[in-house]
């Protein structure tokens, strides 16, 4: 498997199929959305322990940047105990890039970044800025949860 990941096997699974859906026009890069989930590590005793204070967690958390229909485009994999917010960067640059002719820029980038608020850092919306893509990120002391499902 690690041979596999430094040989680029996994990167380009993911980059042919979406080559396939760029070149048929299935991929709609207007808006895309960005979060993450833990996935627990099988065959270990619960993480938590009595101490409240004890909140390192085993396993890996799969931070995932789908489109408007829910395609994935980028995916970034790493420890279960890490914030979320720093890892908005690689997971942008997780995109792979798109080639169907061989002129012009290879990478495309979508317009919109929908997120929550666990992204609602000046630096996230820096980044994103950056890269040519206009943050919709939920705002901490704004929004509240009774406006979910709505575009920002």
């Amino acid at each position: 498997m690690r041979d596999w990941q430094a040989a680029g096997v996994w990167r380009r699974l993911h980059q042919v199929p979406l080559e396939r859906l760029h070149a048929a026009s299935e991929i709609n890069w207007r808006r895309a959305s960005v979060d993450s989930a833990r996935v627990p590590a099988k065959k270990r005793r619960s993480a938590t322990d009595p101490n409240p204070t004890d909140r390192g967690k085993a396993g890996t958390k799969r931070h995932l940047l789908t489109n408007a229909r829910g395609r994935p485009l980028g995916l970034f994999l790493i420890g279960a105990n890490c914030h979320d917010s720093p890892l908005m960067a690689p997971t942008l640059d997780a995109i792979p890039p798109l080639r169907i002719e061989r002129r012009g820029r290879p990478l495309q980038r979508p317009d919109k970044l929908h997120a929550d608020k666990a992204y609602d850092v000046r630096v996230r919306r820096q980044e994103c800025r950056a890269r040519g893509i206009r943050p919709r990120i939920a705002r901490r002391s704004i929004e509240s949860s009774d406006r979910l499902g709505r575009h920002r």
